[in-house]
């Protein structure tokens, strides 16, 4: 076992003694003055669940917190310890574990969690599928306020996903909608394991139980496949729409130009059929 002092001023060593309390000591320094820069920065006591526990109050309200090389220059100043990148990536793990729960806590408690939102948020629909295996597989939830608020607002919902950086990956996939300050209005969430078929089949399902299918109403996403069949099963009778910015992308990398873009630019933003139909002549 080694202890040091703050500032490394003096060294200790010593070894429990089997089948007993007691310690024997086998090297005493009164004095260490050696380098810093030349110790060893291996130091067992410094672990990571203990540096953890001693930063672990950054992970608290704040988005980020410390980061690895952070936790590097505190341990140095704090301890007069040298830790690898590693291990302070570790120790910051630990410590948002310690504020936040482990990533397993978090699913083994979501049915509580759906749960108490319903109680909370009169209203608010959710569900949660598993597996043959009683695992997670899909979540899905809209919160009351957000049901009962679609009704001020315009008929038009953008769906779309992203990828999650997450220890379990997955995709978020979410439908939003556009208040009357062209402020972005959220629907609903739900957490799936990617973007296919099944997946996006599932969220319109859910999404179908609380905004009915009508004529009136308009989806607009990047025009995926997966999400177009979806819609095209689920809500006949509402109408599809592409995303500006995807159909932009689309036609730079399609034409290997820019010289449309300014038309489409015409097009999309055109209040009326004729004058869609004039800047459409033009492209």
């Amino acid at each position: 076992m080694r202890n040091w002092a703050l500032e490394w001023s003096w060294q200790l060593r010593a070894t429990r003694l089997k089948s007993s309390e007691f310690f024997v000591v086998k090297k005493y320094c009164h004095e260490h003055n050696c380098d810093t820069t030349h110790r060893n920065a291996n130091h067992r006591q410094a672990t990571a669940k203990l540096l953890g526990s001693f930063y672990c109050n950054n992970y608290g309200e704040k988005k980020v917190g410390l980061k690895p090389k952070q936790i590097m220059e505190l341990a140095r100043k704090d301890h007069g310890v040298y830790i690898p990148y590693k291990k302070a990536w570790r120790a910051k793990e630990e410590g948002q574990n310690l504020v936040r729960g482990t990533a397993e806590d978090s699913y083994l408690h979501l049915a509580k969690w759906l749960y108490m939102a319903r109680e909370k948020n009169p209203g608010t629909v959710a569900y949660l599928e598993l597996d043959p295996m009683k695992n997670f597989k899909y979540v899905f939830i809209s919160f009351g306020q957000s049901i009962r608020g679609f009704s001020l607002m315009r008929r038009v919902i953008a769906v779309d996903g992203t990828f999650l950086k997450g220890k379990y990956k997955g995709t978020l996939l979410a439908a939003t909608a556009q208040d009357g300050d062209y402020h972005l209005y959220p629907i609903a969430f739900a957490i799936v394991d990617s973007e296919n078929d099944i997946a996006w089949n599932w969220f319109f399902r859910c999404l179908l139980t609380i905004i009915p299918d009508a004529p009136d109403l308009v989806f607009v996403s990047d025009r995926a496949s997966f999400i177009e069949k979806a819609i095209s099963e689920l809500y006949p009778a509402s109408h599809q729409g592409i995303c500006n910015f995807h159909l932009k992308n689309n036609i730079k990398l399609k034409f290997k130009s820019k010289s449309f873009l300014p038309l489409v630019e015409s097009a999309a933003n055109a209040f009326t059929f004729h004058e869609f139909e004039g800047a459409f002549r033009d492209i």
